[in-house]
């Protein structure tokens, strides 16, 4: 590269789907150079899970990024890289990039700038890098304002991040596997909708792994996310907000999926599900407000909304899935 000059890989700064960082990341890179890894998205990412006593108790059930087909993906365990390459990993990252190569890493946030525990408290988390130049490294994450973007951090402040974890931590090299081809799969997706409506678990799409016991699923996931969110502003406590963001994006997601699937009928207009989205994106905001109430009755239209939402979704996806055939249908 020119002396100076900034070497990038290609980024969408807006995937999709970006509550969490663990596939907006991945997203990010992908997106930006095989849109058609949007259907692998809609195939993906239509369960739900609530798992009591998570970190993070409400989100999609989907594979692992490591086991993703729309990647190539070389896992490096920490150390390995100074073994096998007698390289730094800041000279390991940078020639991943000149070869097309993006770096998801687990970091210590102490030590990366604009980040909420940078230089106050340790705090482990996923960091995406994709560009460099003579000092100083390209990374995309969530800001300490909350906002999904490009900031930069030198060699040795990422140099510290990284050694600041614990050594059998992966770090991941990949690349989009371009060889791969996506297409929406109808039947499949119709599977997945039933397993949401019906509260089924959909464990069998990551075989052998290991699931939650307590797990809830699809609606009933909701449902659970709604009593805990019920219960923490109870106790006078912040909303997640990340939950009703999580539950707008499955919206968005299912929105962009049933035109697919009624497209593919040449049924356009026989259900319509925009204000299913319109209404999430309305209690997505009134979580926001009733953080700043701070009290149990503005709650109260919260969980009456999002109840009412659910009920005419299932509704909806009940009529579609009797057009297809199934049994579970009106």
């Amino acid at each position: 590269p020119i002396l100076g000059a900034m070497t990038k890989l290609k980024i969408e700064a807006n995937p999709i789907i970006g509550t969490y960082q663990s596939y907006a990341l991945p997203l990010s890179a992908l997106l930006a150079n095989k849109p058609d890894v949007l259907y692998f998205v809609l195939n993906n990412f239509t369960q739900l899970t609530y798992r009591k006593g998570k970190s993070i108790p409400f989100n999609f059930y989907y594979p692992s990024f490591d086991s993703w087909t729309c990647v190539d993906i070389h896992n490096i365990i920490r150390g390995d890289y100074a073994k096998h390459w007698s390289l730094s990993v800041v000279d390991c990252v940078k020639r991943s990039i000149d070869n097309g190569g993006y770096v998801y890493s687990m970091v210590d946030e102490y030590y990366v700038p604009h980040r909420n525990t940078y230089q106050r408290s340790h705090f482990i988390h996923d960091i995406l890098i994709y560009g460099y130049d003579e000092h100083t490294l390209c990374a995309l994450g969530y800001d300490e304002h909350g906002h999904y973007v490009e900031t930069t951090l030198s060699d040795k402040e990422f140099d510290d991040a990284f050694h600041a974890v614990q050594p059998g931590r992966y770090t991941v090299f990949f690349s989009y596997a371009s060889y791969n081809q996506y297409h929406f799969e109808p039947e499949f997706n119709l599977q997945m909708i039933r397993d949401y409506v019906e509260s089924q678990p959909t464990s069998w799409i990551v075989p052998f792994t290991a699931v939650h016991r307590e797990a809830a699923w699809g609606m009933g996931a909701v449902l659970d996310m709604l009593e805990h969110s019920k219960q923490t502003i109870m106790e006078g406590k912040k909303l997640d907000i990340r939950f009703f963001n999580l539950y707008l994006e499955h919206k968005k997601l299912m929105d962009l999926r049933i035109r697919l699937l009624l497209e593919a009928w040449n049924r356009k207009d026989f259900v319509d599900y925009t204000h299913i989205y319109e209404d999430a994106a309305t209690i997505k905001n009134l979580a926001i407000k009733a953080n700043v109430m701070r009290s149990a009755s503005a709650f109260d239209k919260i969980e009456k909304m999002l109840r009412k939402n659910l009920s005419e979704e299932r509704e909806i996806l009940n009529a579609v899935l009797a057009v297809s055939g199934s049994p579970n249908g009106l």
